[in-house]
């Protein structure tokens, strides 16, 4: 058993990965394309986490 904490819910585990550019340009492509994805109000890129986890 995983000890918990600041990543970690009873539910859900934080991740960071490593994605090369022109994957993650492609799931921003699909993310606005496919998932009407919402925009993040400081960067105003595309949010990408509900695409990667639909794609997963």
């Amino acid at each position: 058993m995983l000890a918990m904490n600041s990543r970690q819910t009873d539910t859900v585990t934080r991740v960071d990965i490593r994605i090369p550019n022109h994957l993650y340009s492609q799931i921003q492509e699909i993310a606005i394309a496919h998932f009407n994805a919402k925009i993040h109000h400081r960067s105003n890129k595309p949010k990408l986490t509900p695409t990667i986890l639909e794609l997963i």
